[in-house]
Formats: structure tokens, C-alpha cells, sequence
């Protein structure tokens, strides 16, 4: 039997509570019911929801108190629970809350903004603390995961890359293109940001094969820094010691070397024209490696340095101009991607084109050709100084 103080001041509780409310949290009736109906722990008698005493918040759950009549105090979850993995002999968890943490990466929402979802829908929120244990707990999942698809995304480019080349060789030969973004963007002239994610993606697939981080920041580090004391050990993300701009090279050699750990050969890498990378890349590779321009880098270059010709030939060419011969320049590489010396031929033939003067043009798409009587041209351009060709 229970001291009396402590039965009073729970009926009193109970009082207040007439069985669960909408506002208590989550709730998963189907397992609620199951552990009712599995009875008392003492007496094994059916247990009911409105015999509430008290609850506990844990997270977006809670464990419902509720006293038989045998006056035995039972606890009952209102959702399903697990074990970490790696804390088994700890008390288990709820389900919601890892689900929660998976949403919140998922999103990338955080928890300021997460508590600020909850309380709309009118359900209490979670505290930092075990939102944080919830992420150390479902990201060693999702690694796991991530790792067993770039494997298998891996094994589906090597097949693909066979089936266009038909070489069969000890280590597959795989074309992959490569980029890296930073956490903060870069304004061309400071690159400051403290992490960086790089990734390889298959020419064939198009799918993620292999990536990596580099950070330089970690919250625990800096924060004994500060008071000059050595950090205990602790779970660092600091893997990263140089310059912001040193990360791509760093990590265009490393995602390489762990992919040709997997029975590949890394043969040709698309990438942006980053001559540093390209170079670090062939001092610590062992074998050569053809390097191909990615068409949406070498678009962008070419923009910013066409739209800056109107500073100096303000009347000569406009913004619709370079429109223009940017849809020239993507269509002359887009249509010719199998025909090499088409392209060079289309390209060149691009600014003679808009001076009116067509001897190298193709009448695959110069209107002049096709119907010179009638021919108008969409831009026409008269400065000599512009004609490059």
C-alpha cells in the first residue's frame, strides 16, 4: 500500500485529470490499449485511462502514471520505444523523438524551429538536450545507410561505364564529375566559411558515389579554447586545420583515392576550370587523369565576362546581345555533345555569324542559308573591335 500523504496528493492529481488531452503530447492509441489490457504488474487486473494519477514529459511522448486498484502505481508509454543501440543498459527511448531528429535532418529544420511547429500544432515541445541525443543516435543510422547506397551506386556506374566502353579490366574505368559547396558562399575575392561538403557523381548514373566534409570549427573545441583548458574526449567534427579555399584540392585527392580503393580507376574527372585542384589531383594520383570542363562552369565563366563588354562598348552591344549568343554558344555544345569537330566548327562559326558574315556557318541553324532573300537577323553587330574571330 502506498503512504498516505503520497495516495492523497495523488488523488488530487487525479482529480484534475480526466484521462488523456489533446495537448499532452503524442499518442499512439493501438499500444496504449495493448499495455492496458496486459493488466497491473501486481495484480493483473485490467488498467483504464481515466485512472490517471500523473505524467512525465519525455520529449513529444510521455508515460502515463496510473494507479489499480490493488494500489499499485503502473507506468504506461503512449508510444512505442527502443534501445540505442550503443546504450543498451540505459532506459528506452521513444520512437517519435528519434523520428523527430530524422525529420529535423531531414529538413534541416532546427530546434528553435521545430519547437515553434510543435506549439502550433498544439503539442508540447522537446528541449535541445534530447534533440541532440536523438541526432548523435539516428546519424550513426544514417551513415550506415548512406554508405550501403553509395556502394551500390558504385557498383551501377562500374556497370554502366562497362556497357559504354566494353573494356573489361581489373579496375573498372569510371568518368565522375566533382564540385564542392561551402557553408557560407564565397564572394570571388574572401573565401571564409568554416565547413565544406565535396561530392563525386558518376558521368553514367548520375548518382552520388563518394563524399566528404571538411570542417574547422567545433563548438567543444573552441569552447575549452577559450577558457585555455584541453577538451575531454569528445566526438569532434574538426577535421580541416587551412584555408577555406584549400578544401576543394584536399578533398578532390581524397574522394579519388577512397574510390579507387573500391576496384575503380578514376579516368577522366568533369570539374570546374580550378587549376589548383586539378594539379594537387595529379601530384598525388598515380596515373594520369583527362580532365573535362563542366558545361555549366564553362557557361557561367563565359557569362561574366561577356556581360562585362558593355562597360567598355556601351553602344555596341547590349544585354540582349550576349542573351543571344549564350543561347548560340549552349546550343552549338548541346547538339554536337558526339561530334567533336562539329563543335569546334559550330563555336567558330558562332561570332562571324552575328556580323553578318556566314561562310563556316551550318545550315543546320543558320536561317541566312536556308533562306538568304528573306533572312533578318535577331542581332547584328557592326564594331569591328568585338569581331574576335
Amino acid at each position: 500500500m502506498l503512504p498516505i500523504i503520497q495516495k492523497t496528493q495523488m488523488l488530487r492529481t487525479h482529480t484534475s485529470l480526466s484521462g488523456y488531452q489533446e495537448k499532452d503530447g503524442y499518442f499512439e492509441p493501438y499500444q496504449v490499449s495493448k499495455d492496458l489490457k496486459a493488466g497491473c504488474t501486481d495484480c493483473g487486473s485490467t488498467l483504464h485511462i481515466t485512472d490517471i494519477v500523473t505524467k512525465t514529459n519525455c520529449g513529444l511522448d510521455f508515460i502515463m502514471y496510473i494507479l489499480c486498484e490493488c494500489g499499485s502505481m503502473n507506468a504506461i508509454k503512449s508510444g512505442k520505444v527502443h534501445h540505442d543501440a550503443a546504450k543498451f543498459k540505459t532506459r528506452p527511448d521513444f520512437d517519435i523523438n528519434s523520428k523527430a531528429a530524422i525529420a529535423m535532418y531531414d529538413t534541416g529544420l532546427g530546434e528553435h524551429k521545430t519547437n515553434r511547429f510543435l506549439a502550433d500544432l498544439n503539442i508540447p515541445g522537446i528541449s535541445a538536450s534530447s534533440l541532440a541525443k536523438r541526432e548523435k543516435e539516428v546519424s550513426r543510422s544514417i551513415k550506415k545507410v548512406t554508405d550501403e547506397s553509395l556502394d551500390r551506386s558504385l557498383e551501377e556506374e562500374k556497370n554502366a561505364s562497362f556497357s559504354s566502353t566494353n573494356e573489361e579490366t581489373e579496375n573498372s574505368p569510371i568518368k565522375i564529375k566533382y564540385d564542392m559547396g561551402w557553408q557560407k558562399r564565397g564572394s570571388g575575392r574572401k573565401y571564409d566559411s568554416m565547413s565544406g561538403v565535396g561530392v563525386a557523381i558518376g558521368n553514367e548514373t548520375g548518382k552520388v558515389l563518394e563524399r566528404e566534409i571538411r570542417s574547422k570549427n567545433c563548438r567543444t573545441c573552441s569552447y575549452w579554447e577559450g577558457k585555455g583548458t584541453e577538451a575531454a574526449l569528445h566526438d569532434c567534427p574538426r577535421n580541416w586545420y587551412g584555408t577555406s579555399k584549400g578544401m576543394e584540392p584536399d578533398v578532390g585527392v581524397s574522394l579519388i583515392k577512397k574510390l579507387e580503393e573500391k576496384k575503380c580507376t578514376v579516368s577522366t574527372l568533369i570539374m570546374d576550370d580550378d587549376a589548383t585542384t586539378m594539379s594537387k589531383i595529379r601530384q598525388n594520383i598515380d596515373h594520369d587523369i583527362t580532365k573535362w570542363s563542366d558545361i555549366k562552369h564553362v557557361q557561367n565563366s563565359l557569362g561574366k565576362k561577356l556581360y562585362v563588354l558593355p562597360t567598355s562598348y556601351r553602344k555596341s552591344i547590349r544585354n540582349d546581345d550576349i542573351a543571344h549568343l549564350m543561347k548560340c554558344f549552349t546550343y552549338a555544345v548541346h547538339s554536337n555533345k558526339n561530334n567533336k569537330q562539329q563543335m569546334q566548327n559550330d563555336l567558330s562559326a558562332i561570332v562571324p555569324h552575328v556580323f553578318n558574315e556566314h561562310d563556316h556557318c551550318n545550315v543546320r541553324w543558320c536561317r541566312y542559308l536556308k533562306n538568304p532573300e528573306n533572312y533578318t537577323p535577331t542581332i547584328q553587330l557592326s564594331n569591328l573591335d568585338l569581331n574576335l574571330s
